[in-house]
């Protein structure tokens, strides 16, 4: 999770083309993300206007819940489980 949370605000510093990434904890073992571009603003496409929200749950190291609900894309809900011994 803080892995996670590390690689977005990396990325929001980096971003060039005025999209905004926050990330928030809302839990002990989650996070949520916001994404936020106001306008179309890559000069090759790929950015897209529209808000995304991707909240990551993990209820123990073996499993996590991802759902990403957007207006631009679909939503989406992933889950999984890992198999064998997690540090």
């Amino acid at each position: 999770i803080d892995g996670f949370s590390r690689e977005v605000q990396e990325y929001a510093a980096n971003t060039k083309w005025g999209c905004t990434m926050t990330t928030s904890a809302s839990g002990p073992r989650s996070v949520r993300i916001v994404h936020d571009c106001p306008s179309d603003g890559s000069p090759v496409g790929m950015v897209t206007k529209g808000r995304s929200e991707i909240s990551l749950d993990s209820a123990s190291p073996q499993a996590f819940r991802i759902e990403i609900r957007s207006t631009v894309d679909a939503a989406l809900v992933m889950e999984g489980n890992r198999i064998g011994d997690c540090p």
